[in-house]
């Protein structure tokens, strides 16, 4: 199968993808190809993605008898390149290999250096900042891959990483947001990670007689360096009701960034959460709904550009995206006493 010069458009990231190796039939790459997209249905998937200083990156995805190994080219702008507010159906564990990470949990904003790892429940929404010269190692545990592990006490999971599994399954979606931020104290957390999470790679390669066991013991051994080891501060984070605010604050922010015309069933998607929920949330904090505030931050925007700008009111309704002129017009009346012919013309005065 010949993936050469496929061109893919990811949100709006044009990415070029070519030297395809080690692809098998069930496993497919679709329009989601930048990190921290699962590329197989296995239980645990392991992704190393790095991004060079000449607008080219490196994912190299590993399971139990298959890889995927492929470059991809990514313009990196002026803007910074991110996904989407989004979670998961796993267990995902972020691990800084080199450089630093920016990463937005719900409303909150983290940054990670070389050596610092997150771990999130698979409810956590979560969006990653990637930029050149960066280097992540992903992994991805399913429901099925934590469920069957062995009644052994020798290998159980201890708090915080316990209460994140046991958080995953048991508490209602809205409530399940905690993950686990571990930063690295020295040198010897760095090495120790490094050296596990390529143990497992080239077990998950290899895949000798035994390495679904062994794979599953350098997992126990990483997780426990990760969240109980003295070279790492490891605290735990349950957003549970108190991030309501925060996810208000941060719709808030989108909508006064974008200023353009966003349906409740857009922003679903952006957020990743219900509408209704968002909504209910935003009028119970501003007191507002996300329409009403919408129109008002677009109308603000289109004051301003009458002032600052010749551009027609025809193109600048298309560019917020004002549909019904009828509407936008009696709406901007309403609020600032003018037609928008009329207050271009008086306040050029």
């Amino acid at each position: 199968m010949n993936f050469d010069s496929k061109k893919i458009l990811m949100d709006d990231i044009i990415t070029e993808i070519y030297n395809v190796r080690g692809f098998t039939k069930d496993n497919k790459i679709s329009n989601k190809n930048l990190p921290d997209v699962i590329l197989s249905k296995r239980p645990i998937e392991l992704q190393f993605v790095s991004f060079s200083q000449h607008d080219i990156g490196h994912r190299s995805a590993y399971g139990h008898r298959w890889y995927l190994d492929f470059d991809f080219h990514v313009c990196h702008g002026p803007y910074p390149v991110t996904s989407i507010m989004h979670h998961h159906d796993f267990w995902e564990i972020i691990f800084v290999e080199s450089d630093t990470l920016k990463i937005q949990i719900e409303a909150a904003v983290y940054n990670l250096n070389e050596g610092d790892v997150c771990i999130l429940n698979r409810s956590t929404r979560h969006m990653e900042y990637f930029h050149q010269g960066q280097a992540l190692i992903y992994i991805a545990l399913s429901p099925d891959y934590i469920n069957s592990w062995p009644a052994d006490p020798n290998v159980a999971f201890q708090r915080p990483m316990s209460h994140l599994l046991e958080n995953g399954s048991n508490l209602p979606r809205y409530q399940n947001r905690d993950f686990i931020l571990a930063r690295a104290k020295n040198r010897d957390a760095y090495y120790s990670a490094t050296n596990l999470t390529q143990s497992i790679k080239n077990e998950l390669q290899n895949n000798m007689p035994g390495s679904r066991y062994i794979v599953r013991g350098m997992i126990y051994r990483l997780i426990t360096l990760f969240t109980l080891s003295k070279n790492y501060d490891t605290k735990y984070h349950d957003l549970g009701k108190s991030g309501e605010f925060g996810l208000a604050s941060f719709t808030k922010e989108f909508l006064d960034t974008n200023k353009h015309r966003i349906t409740l069933f857009e922003l679903e998607g952006i957020m990743q959460y219900n509408g209704a929920y968002l909504n209910q949330l935003f009028k119970k904090k501003y007191q507002r709904s996300i329409t009403e505030y919408n129109q008002d931050i677009c109308l603000q925007y289109m004051a301003k550009l009458l002032l600052t700008t010749n551009r027609t009111i025809e193109d600048i309704c298309h560019t917020i995206g004002f549909v019904n002129r009828t509407h936008v017009y009696k709406a901007f009346k309403e609020k600032y006493g003018h037609t928008p012919s009329e207050f271009r013309k008086n306040k050029s005065i």
